[in-house]
């Protein structure tokens, strides 16, 4: 058989490996290593509003020698490993504790990058593909829309491991390599899980099935393949549930906080507009919403952001692999799974379904799955290229393909930009040049290998290189500099404004909560721009966190009448809380202890002006504080939401802990402005302290007369139980590895 795995590793893995390392490191460019802790992708502030405080906030944990379980600083504190979007236990965020602070984005960014390349070069490479093809398929996957444009998100570092889970799975499949492919199985889909991002995880599940049942119906036809199949299935399923077992710490505690979170009651996206056809061939159809840009789309660029920019010449190798390999059971199933992930993306008929059966995913995200199955065919046609045995009538059928390729790119050229002006046409005539010229020197380059060809009569011997790999290098060059320039301008050096503004806020607050006397979050801030404060280690009365508790909005309603979102919004937008605290009653409620009011406004009666900062003037509230203890009335009666209470200090041994310090002749209740989630547990003099809700949102506890010591400590108890399970996951992996090893697999039958 011709496709089967090459044994050992050889000189073009080699560099097929090294080409997909360095290519991102091309296209990040100088500021990766000048400035690369202002790295940023500029299509979406929430990187660095959101998601690289958070990574910065577990690195500063680690580094102090605690677990990243819980982040004090955003409202009265927030899971923070357990939000599903920090990763902070995936193998992104492993790689960034080793560097320095600043730098551990960026590193976890660049390892997302190369983790994908390389499952899609692993991928080719067990379909029995040349290191060539399989360099060619992982540059297109590193470099497309969908997935380079969702680096530094959760939603890629899942992504990235779809083509290390399909080759493991083709293995197990196949028989081949039992051991080592199960263990591969078990790592690869254990850290897509803790990559976060459920959404994502959901796509990639269906990806994963669609593939796997693909596969085995086609396997399963022959009676006497059918048990050899279905026994080999046994070892998919297994590795799953071993998979499921060692992710558990993240799971368990992760779905009991979505299930409090406002995360179930966002709007799915719908299907992508037919605008974006034009996109697939023409990056940056529509501009960019950046600095020298500008977007023409008409719709939320957002929502394109992921748009399967591919190309003249990637469609051109995928139909020629297509048109080749179709009859392979691997091909087929990969090309399903393509089909799936365009109509998951662009036909809203689907979407509804699809929403209807797995409910509320983002599934215009689904970009990445026929990015993903395009790069795999990218591969297949570049090696059916290298190998062609009749070379000089493909050669020439592609130099008409990528003459007529540029012909249509020219076409749309000038009928899309006929009717625009100004900035808008030279946008999107300026979005025509990489993609005219690449195709072309496409077509120019395969005409130079044929005249050649035809000149030696297709003697190989008389050229340096074959002339097959000779056209398929040419091909990924050129397919190489389209996805370049179109993924430059994704990853830009933006150094950050001056801290000094957020630097007087936090000289001023200290360690005490503070609270808005005005909706100014987003995308103005009075204090520190939401999620951003985490750097400064100032504590704020407003989140960006898609975990963000429903409590805290209906309890903020019950008292005003407003949700604490954003003002103007059609509707409450369910990421974002930032509450306005305008009276004295609202600041004691919850502890926030200093409020910042917008420039020329006074604060409310009881606040003390404290001083003017470069966003607001910032004043004391008296009597606000995290902790205070109010007198409990006689009976099981709790006082009071509002009633008068002692401020209690609070001592915080790590982020997820409180010592709190009482002495009292009678009986009191302890209020704590801590946010009431599952996982807080307390003690008194070390003895277990219970814990009940105060406001829907906090917590309080009945204290008795005398001297005490309270202990609260974060750590759910679904997370215990997610480490047991953890460790009967590895027993299990051991288990089964030795049992692999003294019973070897059956023959297998073949790749083909």
């Amino acid at each position: 058989m011709r496709r089967i795995l090459p044994p050992g590793f050889r000189r073009s893995d080699a560099l097929g490996i090294a080409w997909i390392v360095l290519i991102p490191l091309a296209v990040l460019g100088p500021g990766l290593f000048t400035h690369p802790t202002a790295m940023v992708n500029p299509l979406t502030g929430d990187q660095a509003v959101e998601i690289q405080p958070w990574i910065r906030l577990a690195w500063t944990e680690v580094h102090q020698g605690h677990l990243p379980l819980w982040n004090p600083y955003s409202v009265l504190g927030m899971p923070l490993a357990f939000n599903w979007q920090s990763g902070a236990f995936g193998l992104p965020a492993l790689v960034g504790y080793l560097v320095p602070n600043g730098s551990a984005p960026i590193a976890g960014a660049l390892t997302t990058i190369v983790v994908g390349g390389s499952g899609v070069f692993v991928l080719g490479r067990v379909l029995g593909l040349g290191a060539l093809g399989c360099a060619a398929g992982a540059t297109f996957y590193e470099l497309s829309g969908p997935f380079f444009g969702w680096v530094g998100w959760p939603v890629a570092s899942v992504m990235s491991w779809a083509g290390w889970i399909l080759a493991a799975t083709v293995l197990l499949l196949q028989g081949r390599r039992r051991r080592t492919s199960f263990i591969l199985l078990v790592v690869a889909v254990t850290f897509a899980v803790y990559a976060g991002q459920p959404d994502t995880l959901v796509l990639l599940a269906v990806g994963f099935f669609v593939f796997v049942i693909a596969l085995l119906i086609q396997r399963s036809r022959l009676l006497e393949e059918r048990r050899l199949v279905l026994r080999r299935s046994v070892d998919v399923v297994l590795g799953g549930a071993i998979s499921a077992a060692l992710s558990a710490p993240l799971w368990l505690p992760g779905l009991q906080v979505a299930s409090k979170s406002i995360r179930g009651i966002k709007s799915a996206a719908t299907a992508l507009s037919p605008h974006f056809y034009t996109s697939i061939l023409v990056p940056r159809f529509d501009g960019l919403p950046i600095v020298g840009s500008s977007w023409l789309g008409g719709v939320n660029y957002l929502d394109g952001m992921g748009v399967p920019y591919v190309g003249i010449i990637a469609i051109v190798l995928v139909a020629l692999g297509v048109a080749r390999q179709h009859r392979r059971p691997e091909v087929r199933a990969v090309g399903l799974l393509t089909v799936v992930g365009l109509f998951f993306t662009f036909l809203p008929p689907f979407v509804w379904l699809a929403k209807q059966v797995l409910g509320s995913v983002q599934w215009t995200r689904a970009s990445i799955l026929f990015a993903f199955g395009l790069a795999v065919l990218v591969a297949v046609g570049t090696d059916e290229l290298v190998r062609d045995s009749k070379l000089q009538k493909t050669l020439g059928r592609l130099a008409v393909a990528f003459g007529l390729g540029t012909g249509l790119l020219i076409v749309l050229w000038l009928g899309t930009t006929g009717n625009l002006s100004g900035l808008a046409k030279s946008i999107r005539s300026g979005s025509f040049l990489w993609p005219i010229v690449t195709t072309a020197a496409a077509g120019v380059g395969v005409t130079l290998v044929l005249l050649r060809v035809r000149r030696l009569r297709a003697d190989a011997g008389g050229l340096r290189v074959a002339p097959g790999v000779a056209a398929a290098t040419v091909l990924l060059l050129c397919q190489t500099g389209l996805l370049i320039a179109a993924a430059m301008p994704l990853w830009v050096v933006a150094p950050p404004e001056s801290a000094e503004p957020q630097l007087a806020v936090a000289r001023t607050v200290g360690a005490s909560p503070l609270g808005f006397g005005a909706n100014l979050c987003f995308p103005a801030s009075l204090g520190i721009t939401q999620d951003m404060n985490l750097d400064y280690r100032v504590q704020e009365l407003d989140v960006y966190d898609p975990m963000t508790p429903m409590a805290y909005y209906t309890s903020y309603r019950e008292l005003t009448g407003s949700s604490g979102g954003l003002v103007g919004s059609a509707r409450t937008n369910v990421s974002f809380f930032c509450p306005t605290i305008d009276t004295l009653a609202l600041a004691k409620r919850y502890g926030t202890s200093y409020v910042v009011e917008p420039q020329g406004q006074p604060g409310f009666a009881g606040a003390v002006r404290v001083r003017a900062v470069p966003t607001g003037v910032i004043y004391r509230v008296p009597g606000a504080a995290p902790a205070t203890l109010v007198p409990a009335p006689a009976g099981k009666m709790l006082p009071s939401a509002d009633s008068a209470g002692s401020v209690v200090p609070v001592v915080h041994p790590n982020p997820a802990a409180w010592t709190i310090r009482t002495r009292s002749a009678a009986a009191e209740v302890l209020r704590l402005r801590l946010t009431n989630l599952p996982g807080w547990h307390a003690t008194i003099d070390g003895r277990p302290l219970k814990l009940v809700g105060f406001s829907t949102v906090m917590l309080q506890a009945r204290i008795p007369p005398g001297p005490h010591v309270i202990e609260l400590r974060y750590w759910p108890t679904a997370f215990s139980a997610g480490l047991g399970l953890a460790a009967l996951g590895l027993l299990a992996l051991l288990v089964t590895v030795a049992a692999f090893s003294r019973k070897p697999s059956a023959a297998s039958p073949g790749a083909r």
